[in-house]
């Protein structure tokens, strides 16, 4: 994936995965309270690799699962893929993007837009993660 690499140019490259690389995120946007949140997970025993905005979503999902979008603020648009063996039914892709904000956006969108393609009829059921992204680690 091709993105604007504003925060840690060299270590931002996508999708960024957890140590266990068992978690992956994409992600187009920022997160403006990136750095308070990686404080936060860091205490909690997390570790990071990068100084990446980005790689706090992998964290956070781990910490907080789908909570994780009440911790953070930014204009964004994201999928996390979770491999984890405890997901009895495969891995789950989880996306989300940025809330309206009324004061801000006159649109009825987010910032930033969040568009799903399916391109074949067995969408999400690979069982090897280079599958799933086309760019691995």
């Amino acid at each position: 994936m091709r993105r604007l690499s504003i925060i840690d140019l060299a270590g931002g490259q996508q999708p960024i995965w957890n140590e266990t690389h068992d978690v992956a995120v994409v992600m187009n946007g920022e997160l403006y309270n990136y750095r308070e949140v990686r404080e936060r997970l860091t205490r909690l025993g997390h570790k990071f690799k990068t100084q990446s905005d980005t790689e706090i979503l992998v964290h956070a999902w781990e910490e907080w699962s789908e909570e994780f979008l009440g911790e953070i603020r930014g204009m964004f648009a994201l999928a996390i893929a979770d491999f984890r063996k405890h997901y009895t039914s495969g891995p789950i892709l989880f996306l989300a993007r940025d809330p309206l904000e009324s004061s801000r956006c006159t649109t009825r969108r987010g910032r930033k837009d969040l568009r799903l393609r399916q391109r074949c009829a067995r969408f999400g059921q690979t069982q090897r993660r280079a599958e799933f992204f086309r760019k691995t680690r």
